[in-house]
C-alpha cells in the first residue's frame, strides 16, 4: 500500500509538471529529475540541495575542474558518518586535509605487543621513484585526464608485492579489482623503533671509543713485548725492547730520551 501511495503522488507531480518536463515517473516506478528516460530510481540530472535543521549538502559542479560535487553549504560544517555509523570504504583518489587521525585508543586493543628487529626489516625495504600508467585514468574527460596523468608522474613509494614480503600487514588487497593499496602510516611505528635500535647501536660504539681514548690520554694502554723464543707476550706491566739480532752496525743498540 505504502509503495503504491508513494507511485501515486509521484505520478501526480510527473501529471503536473509534464508540461515542463521537469518529473518522470516511467512504467518502472523510476522517478527522473529533468531526466526523460530515468535509468534509476531516483534519477536527477542538475543541482540539487540537502537541508537539514544544522546546515545543507549542495550537490553541484563547482569542484576542481569543475567534476560533480557535494559539498556544505557553509565552510566547517557536515559529516559523512558518525562515531556509530560508519562508511566501511571510502574510494577516492586524492585526499587534502587539514588533519588526518587514526583510531588507536588502548582500550580498543589487545594482543599488543612490541615489535622486534624493526631495523633488520627496514634494511630490506626499497623505496622506489615511479609513474602511474596513463591507463590507470580511465576518464572521457581528456583535458581531466591529462592532469591526472600529469600528477601521477614522479612519485615515491614502494611496491605493495614487494614490502608484502616484509610487512605484510600493512598491505590491503582490494578483492574488487585484485589491486594491493598500502597503509604507509603503519610503517611510522616501525620506523620510530628502528631508529631506536640504531641510536642504541650507535651509543655502543661511543661508549666504546670514549673507552679508547680515556685509556689512551691516561696512558693505560696495555704494552707488548717481542722475543725470539715466545713470540708476542702481553705484559701489562712494562714495557721492554730487547737488542735487535744482528745489528748490522754495532753490537749494543743507545736510545736517547
Amino acid at each position: 500500500m505504502k509503495k503504491f501511495l508513494i507511485i501515486f503522488i509521484f505520478g501526480f507531480l510527473a501529471t503536473s509538471f509534464n508540461s515542463y518536463s521537469q518529473i518522470k515517473v516511467n512504467s518502472s516506478g523510476k522517478v527522473g529529475i529533468n531526466q526523460s528516460n530515468p535509468q534509476y530510481n531516483l534519477d536527477w540530472s542538475g543541482t540539487g540541495r540537502f537541508s537539514s535543521t544544522y546546515g545543507h549538502f549542495i550537490f553541484d559542479n563547482s569542484g576542481w575542474s569543475g567534476v560533480a560535487t557535494m559539498h556544505p553549504n557553509s565552510d566547517w560544517v557536515g559529516c559523512l558518518g558518525n562515531s556509530s555509523k560508519k562508511f566501511n570504504v571510502l574510494y577516492v583518489d586524492h585526499v587534502i586535509a587539514r588533519a588526518v587521525t587514526i583510531t588507536s585508543d588502548e582500550t580498543l586493543k589487545e594482543n599488543v605487543k612490541n615489535l622486534e628487529n624493526s631495523l633488520t626489516k627496514i634494511n630490506r625495504l626499497r623505496g622506489v621513484k615511479y609513474d602511474f600508467k596513463k591507463s590507470y585514468f580511465n576518464i572521457e574527460d581528456e583535458t581531466l585526464k591529462k592532469e591526472l596523468e600529469k600528477e601521477g608522474e614522479n612519485n615515491i613509494g614502494f611496491l605493495a608485492q614487494e614490502l608484502k614480503e616484509v610487512f605484510p600487514e600493512v598491505v590491503f588487497l582490494d578483492t574488487t579489482n585484485n589491486l594491493y593499496s598500502i597503509n604507509y602510516i603503519q610503517l611510522i611505528p616501525v620506523l620510530v623503533e628502528a631508529i631506536k635500535e640504531q641510536q642504541k647501536t650507535i651509543e655502543n660504539l661511543t661508549a666504546q671509543i670514549e673507552t679508547i681514548e680515556n685509556d689512551c690520554c691516561n696512558n693505560n694502554l696495555k704494552s707488548g713485548s717481542i722475543d725470539s723464543s715466545n713470540g708476542f707476550n702481553a705484559d701489562v706491566n712494562q714495557a721492554k725492547l730487547y737488542q735487535n739480532t744482528p745489528n748490522p752496525f754495532n753490537n749494543q743498540t743507545t736510545i736517547i730520551k
